[in-house]
């Protein structure tokens, strides 16, 4: 992540706690000749551990306080988009706490290099979350458990069966 991304994410992550509200990501990149920052936010679950889901409201109030902030803390020196969305349905996991969080969640898991299983080498995986163990993301397939290393995650999410 960019020296001006982690700064973002500082100010973005202010703003989402006052709408009870986690960020999930921020990207700022250069798209088509202009530059993007696009946070993702989410509901935190409620005191029950109950998920929670960000409302169009919420992103609103969200995108101004950090548009105000981002004026304040003069972050970006160029001019830029401003985007804050719900993480969607395929919420990307990028913390550690958030294989913990969506335990027992169908996930899509790809990892950097290929990983040997009874089924050959392969660097994607899908299944049944069972959580993060000892450094290793545990993930229940149809042809049983498969651990992952931590550091060979390269991208993983939610998914959904339709």
């Amino acid at each position: 992540m960019s020296d001006i991304a982690q700064k973002v994410e500082a100010l973005a992550i202010q703003a989402a706690k006052t709408e009870d509200c986690e960020v999930v990501e921020v990207i700022y990149r250069r798209e088509g000749g202009v530059y993007v920052v696009r946070v993702a936010a989410d509901k935190l679950p409620d005191d029950q551990g109950q998920e929670r889901h960000i409302s169009l409201d919420e992103c609103g109030s969200i995108s101004r306080q950090i548009s105000s902030l981002l004026d304040v803390h003069d972050v970006i020196p160029n001019a830029y988009h401003l985007e804050v969305s719900s993480p969607g349905i395929e919420r990307p996991l990028i913390k550690d706490g958030d294989f913990t969080r969506f335990a027992g969640k169908l996930v899509e898991i790809r990892t950097y290099q290929p990983m040997d299983t009874e089924s050959g080498p392969r660097k994607k995986f899908r299944g049944t979350l069972l959580g993060l163990q000892e450094a290793m993301v545990v993930v229940a397939e149809a042809n049983g458990e498969v651990r992952i290393p931590w550091e060979q995650v390269a991208k993983a999410h939610l998914t959904f069966d339709f």
